[in-house]
Protein backbone atom coordinates (compact mmCIF):
# COMPACT_ATOMS: atom_id res chain seq x y z
CA UNK A 1 0.00 0.00 0.00
CA UNK A 2 3.18 2.12 0.42
CA UNK A 3 4.59 2.20 -2.75
CA UNK A 4 4.79 5.16 -4.48
CA UNK A 5 2.64 5.66 -8.15
CA UNK A 6 4.38 8.38 -10.80
CA UNK A 7 2.83 9.73 -13.91
CA UNK A 8 4.98 9.03 -16.49
CA UNK A 9 4.04 12.06 -18.59
CA UNK A 10 6.13 14.06 -15.61
CA UNK A 11 7.29 11.02 -13.26
CA UNK A 12 5.91 12.93 -10.44
CA UNK A 13 4.61 11.16 -7.37
CA UNK A 14 0.72 11.04 -6.95
CA UNK A 15 -1.03 11.75 -3.23
CA UNK A 16 -4.14 9.91 -3.13
CA UNK A 17 -6.93 11.31 -1.69
CA UNK A 18 -10.34 9.33 -1.37
CA UNK A 19 -13.00 11.22 -0.52
CA UNK A 20 -15.22 9.03 2.27
CA UNK A 21 -18.72 10.50 2.71
CA UNK A 22 -20.28 7.37 4.92
CA UNK A 23 -22.78 6.29 2.95
CA UNK A 24 -23.01 2.66 1.78
CA UNK A 25 -20.66 3.68 -1.84
CA UNK A 26 -18.07 5.22 -0.67
CA UNK A 27 -17.32 2.77 2.50
CA UNK A 28 -17.41 -0.32 -0.34
CA UNK A 29 -15.10 1.75 -2.19
CA UNK A 30 -12.91 2.55 0.46
CA UNK A 31 -12.84 -1.32 1.51
CA UNK A 32 -12.40 -2.72 -1.90
CA UNK A 33 -9.08 -0.20 -2.60
CA UNK A 34 -7.94 -1.08 0.84
CA UNK A 35 -8.58 -5.02 0.44
CA UNK A 36 -6.41 -4.65 -2.71
CA UNK A 37 -3.75 -2.59 -1.38
CA UNK A 38 -4.20 0.26 -3.63
CA UNK A 39 -2.44 3.57 -2.75
CA UNK A 40 -4.71 5.74 -0.33
CA UNK A 41 -2.46 8.52 1.25
CA UNK A 42 -5.35 10.24 2.82
CA UNK A 43 -9.36 9.55 3.28
CA UNK A 44 -11.22 12.90 3.48
CA UNK A 45 -14.53 12.92 5.70
CA UNK A 46 -16.70 15.98 5.87
CA UNK A 47 -18.66 16.36 8.64
CA UNK A 48 -21.65 18.45 8.26
CA UNK A 49 -22.74 18.04 11.81
CA UNK A 50 -26.43 16.84 10.69
CA UNK A 51 -25.68 12.82 10.51
CA UNK A 52 -27.31 10.69 12.43
CA UNK A 53 -26.15 8.57 15.78
CA UNK A 54 -25.60 5.52 13.57
CA UNK A 55 -23.54 7.50 10.70
CA UNK A 56 -21.71 8.80 13.53
CA UNK A 57 -20.68 5.67 15.09
CA UNK A 58 -20.08 4.19 11.50
CA UNK A 59 -17.74 6.42 10.31
CA UNK A 60 -15.87 6.52 13.81
CA UNK A 61 -15.55 2.59 13.02
CA UNK A 62 -13.93 3.29 9.75
CA UNK A 63 -11.79 6.23 10.86
CA UNK A 64 -10.30 3.20 13.49
CA UNK A 65 -9.77 0.98 10.57
CA UNK A 66 -8.19 3.35 8.61
CA UNK A 67 -6.15 4.76 10.86
CA UNK A 68 -5.20 1.22 12.14
CA UNK A 69 -3.88 1.23 8.43
CA UNK A 70 -1.31 3.73 8.84
CA UNK A 71 -3.78 5.94 6.24
CA UNK A 72 -4.47 9.43 7.72
CA UNK A 73 -8.13 10.22 8.11
CA UNK A 74 -9.26 14.09 7.86
CA UNK A 75 -12.27 15.42 8.98
CA UNK A 76 -13.93 18.48 8.00
CA UNK A 77 -15.76 19.81 9.63
CA UNK A 78 -18.99 22.61 9.72
CA UNK A 79 -19.71 25.79 12.08
CA UNK A 80 -22.49 23.99 14.38
CA UNK A 81 -21.97 23.22 17.66
CA UNK A 82 -24.91 21.38 18.84
CA UNK A 83 -25.08 17.78 19.96
CA UNK A 84 -27.65 15.69 18.71
CA UNK A 85 -29.38 15.63 15.15
CA UNK A 86 -32.71 17.25 16.64
CA UNK A 87 -30.84 20.15 18.09
CA UNK A 88 -29.03 20.84 15.14
CA UNK A 89 -32.20 20.60 13.46
CA UNK A 90 -34.04 23.36 15.36
CA UNK A 91 -30.82 25.42 14.91
CA UNK A 92 -31.01 25.70 11.49
CA UNK A 93 -34.42 26.58 11.41
CA UNK A 94 -34.26 29.31 14.25
CA UNK A 95 -31.14 30.42 12.35
CA UNK A 96 -32.93 30.78 9.22
CA UNK A 97 -36.05 32.34 11.07
CA UNK A 98 -34.34 34.53 12.58
CA UNK A 99 -32.66 35.94 9.21
CA UNK A 100 -36.22 36.42 7.83
CA UNK A 101 -37.19 38.43 11.08
CA UNK A 102 -34.52 40.82 10.74
CA UNK A 103 -35.18 41.83 6.74
CA UNK A 104 -37.22 44.64 6.33
CA UNK A 105 -39.60 44.30 3.69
Amino acid sequence: MKKCVTDDRNEKAKYHIVSFSGGKDSTAMLLHMMELEMQIDEVLYCDTWMEFPAMERHVKRIKKLVEDAGIKFVIIRGGYGSSTVDERFYDNIKADYTKIADQEF
